[in-house]
């Protein structure tokens, strides 16, 4: 009878999770591990060969539905048996069949679980790993299998690390490791035996597959890719991280809290941290390395990771959040004994509860094309033989990689990113080592060439990409030599993805504002400035935390209000300024400006109040106190002269021209 149980758990939750599953490629990694799964690829450091090699053997075992279809099915199946084998967990803990179906179940429902059991990434394996390490810990017993599921379960994700000052404490309590070097040499043997999967990569990497990243073919290269030396080993994004101090280390305790917020309903996470704490005062092994390994996987983890702060660094982190979410539902099973009666109950609600909110927000996958026709947009500009250039956007990278090597779609195209790492590097062995200004001759003279041979396009948002080639949006390309090739309106292709976005994750709206970004950039540069600015709201209200949004915004509406200042136009350059400060209210360089073109409209109270409000907004900005200081010299206020020189030199003591004025409003003061 339990069998059966399990076995239709198994199914309902694997069965929901494939029908609410990506039909294709999504935002993120999703094309990268896709390619690397079908075509044994070495992905992105640490490169994941557990995930590859599985991945490749579950595609050949399930011949229905397309590749990237069959890839995000892997994750629905690995996140099924993560939830059948918790089952089996709560069943050796005696907390019966009802319990640990319903604990199951939540775990399941929890916001990052879900939404990682529905697209193709390394996290369902992962947490299918956890369970299976956890498992074998407190049922099957065996540290010998502990110590192969570990080293093995590394060649998926390294954050399963954080298990081993757990085991490491139970195998010095237990008596047979105590006083016994045999079997603690044996033990590493074993975890080693499972670590060598990583063996895997300098094989495949020297037969040239389609994705080469670090090309880990000599034993320093294989090092350098396991250590992920090209992020920081101790780092989970490229880029600078914040100071670490103790106000640093508290807010980034606040982004823990706030994000389980986001995991789980309160209720639910309240619950649940009473059923650990009852079971570690009932000095239970279970719940106190439960609450250990939370510590670990959970806070400890989040402090290490040292994320910047910023929408981008919080997008990512929910998928870090399932082993903490498994943690710390597993204190549920205490909780349905403590009630006894009313626990099954009460954790039916809770069960409820959980899939209301976490499936409302996060919804169904099923209509989620916007990446894959991002990448047909792209392919459907380019003509026959022509040349495409990257320069930079994941989901540009991953999802064309998906469409060349798994879908063979468009192999008269020749396909290479500006870095050198993701497609065939044209820019020679070389390019990695050079420095930043030999590799930007290196680019032009090779895509010069290329240029010579073939149309030529680039997938960027840098308009002087070759400072001496003219360039024209085509689709979301950019074409050197414009030809009179025409690419139907993007806006048609990509209606039934864009508007609006069918998600709210960081990433998948960081994608759909660059539709009407580019759209409205293109209307911009065609001098069709009115329509352009609506189609750039509509990319703000999507995107108002997007992280290279507010960095382009800021460029375009510089340069477009600069233009129309100069040119006369002053009308066009205040609805810039104030579009642009709906967005980002907290630039000085808008809100600076606007006074500025108030003041040449002839409105100088406006003026006035703008500059204002600027300087009391930026106590340490000394150009608002400097125009300040300006427009009273037109007006003879020469004591509000004085005022405001002295404050700008206060803010900026070698400000000259403050300086300079300052001696003259002074005499011309004296003289009144």
């Amino acid at each position: 009878m339990k069998q059966a149980i399990l076995l239709i758990f198994f199914l309902l939750m694997a069965g929901l999770y494939i029908r609410e599953s990506a039909p294709t490629v999504t935002a993120g990694d999703s094309g990268e591990f896709i390619t690397a799964a079908t075509t044994l690829s070495i992905p992105h450091a640490p490169s994941y060969p557990l995930f590859t090699i599985l991945g490749k053997a579950f595609l050949k075992m399930v011949p229905w539905g397309s590749l990237p279809l069959r890839s995000n099915y892997f994750s629905s199946v690995c996140a099924a048996l993560a939830l059948l084998i918790i089952a089996l967990l709560g069943f050796s803990l005696e907390a019966g069949v009802v319990t640990s179906i319903l604990v199951a179940f939540l775990i399941g429902f929890s916001r990052s679980f879900w939404v990682n059991s529905l697209v193709t990434e390394v996290f369902a394996l992962n947490s299918l790993w956890f369970c299976l390490i956890l498992f074998s810990i407190f049922t099957i017993r065996n540290f010998f299998l502990t110590a192969f599921l570990l080293g093995l379960g590394l060649g998926n994700h390294q954050i399963l690390i954080f298990f081993f000052p757990a085991i490491l404490i139970l195998m010095l309590i237990k008596k047979e490791f105590r006083n016994s070097p045999k079997n603690w040499m044996l033990a590493i043997l074993i975890g080693s035996l499972g670590f060598s999967i990583y063996l895997v990569l300098p094989i495949r990497s020297k037969k040239e597959p389609p994705l080469n990243w670090g090309q880990p073919t000599t034993p320093y290269k294989l090092y350098r890719t396991i250590t992920r030396q090209d992020y920081g080993s101790m780092k989970l994004v490229t880029g600078e991280t914040p100071a670490r101090n103790f106000k640093n280390c508290a807010k980034q305790l606040e982004r823990f809290g706030n994000q389980m917020s986001r995991e789980l309903p309160l209720v639910v996470i309240l619950f649940a941290g009473m059923g650990i704490l009852t079971g570690v005062i009932k000095k239970s092994p279970f719940y106190s390395l439960n609450l250990f390994l939370f510590f670990l996987f959970g806070p400890f983890f989040y402090l290490l990771g040292n994320l910047p702060f910023n929408a981008m660094a919080d997008g990512i982190m929910g998928r870090f959040f399932i082993v903490p979410v498994i943690l710390l539902l597993l204190g549920l099973l205490e909780i349905a004994k403590l009630f006894k009666k009313w626990g099954p109950l009460l954790l039916g609600a809770l069960t409820v509860l959980t899939f209301a909110k976490e499936t409302g927000e996060t919804k169904s996958y099923r209509q989620n094309y916007l990446v894959w026709d991002y990448s047909n947009a792209m392919l459907r500009t380019l003509p026959p033989r022509s040349a495409l250039f990257l320069d930079g956007g994941d989901d540009a990278f991953y999802s064309l990689a998906a469409q060349q090597f798994v879908l063979g779609r468009r192999n008269d195209a020749e396909i290479h990113d500006r870095g050198g790492l993701i497609f065939k590097n044209p820019y020679g062995s070389d390019f990695r080592q050079i420095s930043p200004a030999e590799k930007e001759a290196r680019r032009q003279e090779v895509e010069g060439r290329f240029l010579k041979e073939r149309p030529l396009f680039f997938a960027t948002m840098d308009p002087k990409v070759m400072p001496e080639i003219p360039l024209k949006e085509n689709g979301f390309l950019l074409e050197a030599n414009p030809g009179t090739h025409v690419f139907m309106p993007w806006s048609i292709i990509l209606l039934r993805s864009v508007y609006p976005p069918l998600l709210n994750d960081y990433r998948t709206l960081a994608l759909a504002a660059f539709f009407p970004y580019f759209e409205g950039q293109t209307l911009i540069n065609g001098k069709k400035f009115e329509k352009g600015l609506r189609i750039l709201w509509r990319s703000q209200v999507m995107g108002k935390d997007v992280t290279w949004l507010r960095v382009n915004l800021a460029h375009l509406y510089g340069q477009l209000a600069y233009d129309n200042l100069q040119n006369g136009n002053l009308g066009l350059a205040e609805k810039v300024y104030r579009q642009w400060l709906l967005f980002d209210p907290d630039d000085p360089q808008p809100n600076l400006n606007l006074g500025v073109t108030l003041e040449r409209m002839g409105k100088i109270g406006e003026a006035e109040k703008e500059y204002w409000r600027v300087m009391n907004k930026f106590p340490e900005a000394p150009d608002p106190v400097y125009n300040l200081a300006v427009l009273n010299w037109k007006k003879g206020d020469w004591p509000a002269v004085v005022k405001y020189l002295e404050e700008v030199l206060k803010r900026n003591p070698q400000h000259e021209k403050a300086r300079y004025y300052l001696e003259d409003a002074r005499r011309r003061l004296g003289q009144r």
